[in-house]
C-alpha cells in the first residue's frame, strides 16, 4: 500500500462577508432645493416666488456619533464638510454589528474652533479649503457658507440677479440645539455599502427670510439673521426613508 497516497480533503473557503475585522462606514448625503436635485449655478424657484442661484453651499458638521441602543460610538473621524461635490465621508473603521442611529452637531464645537487650519494635512476637513471655511485664528471657522443671486424673475444672462451671502459662525453660533439626531438601521458588515443616508433641501435656508432685506450676515454683523440662517440649516437636514 502507498502510504504517500491520501484521499483528497475537501477544501473549505471562506466566506469574505462573514470577516469580523472592523469595516469602513460612511455619512452619504444628497442635495436638493425642495423636490429637484441640487446644482451650482441654476435658477430655482422657491414657493414664496423668489429666484435663487447657488454659486456656493457648503457647511461643517461635528461631534459626529453612531447610536448603539443607549450607547454612542465614538469615531475616528468625527467632523465633516459637506459640499455639492463632497457628499459623502469616511467615518472610519467602526465594529461589524448593527446600529440604530447617528446624531452630530452644526458647525465645530469650540475646543476645535479655534484650532490652526494649517496644522492638518490636505484632504482633512479641518484644514485650508477653497473656499476659505475659517475667517482667522481668532474667529474660527465659518460653520456654514451659503451664497448667490435671487430675483423676483428668472436669474439668467440678461438678468444677473442680487447678491445674497450667508456665513455662518462663531462659538456663540454653536449652542445646544444645533444637536441633530436621526434613528437609521445601520448594519456594518464586510459586503455592505456601510452608508449612512441624509438629505439636504437647501431651499430651507430661506424659510421665513424676506431676501430684499436679509441677503447678508457675516455673523458678526447682523448676527440676527445668522442665527436664523443657522436654523434654517439645520431643519433642512432630514433622513432618507
Amino acid at each position: 500500500m502507498n502510504s504517500g497516497c491520501k484521499k483528497d480533503e475537501p477544501v473549505f473557503e471562506v466566506d469574505p462577508c462573514l470577516s469580523a475585522s472592523p469595516k469602513e462606514a460612511f455619512l452619504s448625503f444628497s442635495m436638493y432645493v425642495d423636490s429637484l436635485p441640487f446644482e451650482l449655478q441654476t435658477d430655482y424657484l422657491l414657493s414664496d416666488g423668489h429666484h435663487v442661484k447657488f454659486e456656493t453651499a457648503q457647511f461643517y458638521l461635528s461631534g459626529i456619533h453612531l447610536l448603539k441602543d443607549s450607547n454612542q460610538i465614538n469615531l475616528s473621524n468625527d467632523v465633516a464638510l459637506i459640499t455639492p461635490t463632497s457628499l459623502q465621508t469616511n467615518l472610519g473603521k467602526i465594529e461589524q454589528s448593527s446600529y440604530t442611529g447617528i446624531k452630530f452637531d452644526f458647525g465645530i464645537d469650540s475646543l476645535r474652533n479655534h484650532g490652526d487650519p494649517t496644522l492638518f494635512s490636505a484632504g482633512n476637513p479641518l484644514a485650508i479649503q477653497v473656499p476659505s471655511m475659517h475667517w482667522s485664528w481668532n474667529q474660527g471657522y465659518i460653520f456654514a457658507i451659503f451664497e448667490g443671486k435671487f430675483s423676483t424673475t428668472t436669474i439668467n444672462s440678461s438678468n444677473p440677479g442680487n447678491d445674497f451671502s450667508y456665513h455662518i459662525g462663531l462659538d456663540s453660533n454653536f449652542k445646544p440645539d444645533n444637536l441633530r439626531s436621526f434613528t437609521i438601521p445601520l448594519h456594518v458588515s464586510a459586503c455592505g455599502d456601510n452608508k449612512i443616508k441624509l438629505r439636504f433641501n437647501a431651499a430651507h435656508v430661506f424659510n421665513g427670510l424676506t431676501l430684499e432685506t436679509d441677503f447678508n450676515t457675516q455673523s458678526t454683523v447682523n448676527y440676527g439673521l445668522s442665527t436664523r440662517v443657522r436654523n434654517n440649516i439645520i431643519s433642512g437636514i432630514t433622513s432618507v426613508q
